[in-house]
């Protein structure tokens, strides 16, 4: 059970770090321009 709701998380994590770092880009590309 618990490992489930580990790699669940996990899963979220990287979603997050994900959204994170397109965020990122985002902001970097508006500098950009």
């Amino acid at each position: 059970m618990h490992k489930r709701y580990y790699r669940l998380f996990k899963k979220h994590l990287k979603l997050y770090d994900l959204q994170k770092h397109t965020t990122k880009l985002k902001k970097a590309h508006r500098y950009a321009f």
